[in-house]
């Protein structure tokens, strides 16, 4: 390619890197901004020891 269509082709180029640079920060700009308008629900702070005992066992007695 000669010189000033490789110029063009790099301007292009970095000019769509910018538009996608532009609406993803909009896209996190928009889920950061829902995130704190979102209800807090407490996790669990323990742990059923007996799940998913019934699907282990299922699956290792049709190993056999």
């Amino acid at each position: 390619m000669d010189e000033a269509l490789r110029q063009d082709v790099r301007t292009a180029f970095a000019d769509s890197l910018r538009v996608v640079w532009q609406v993803l920060i909009g896209v996190a700009g928009i889920g950061f901004l829902s995130s704190l308008a979102m209800k807090h629900l407490p996790l669990h702070t323990n742990t059923d020891e007996n799940w998913g005992l019934e699907e282990r066992k299922g699956e290792a007695s049709s190993d056999v």
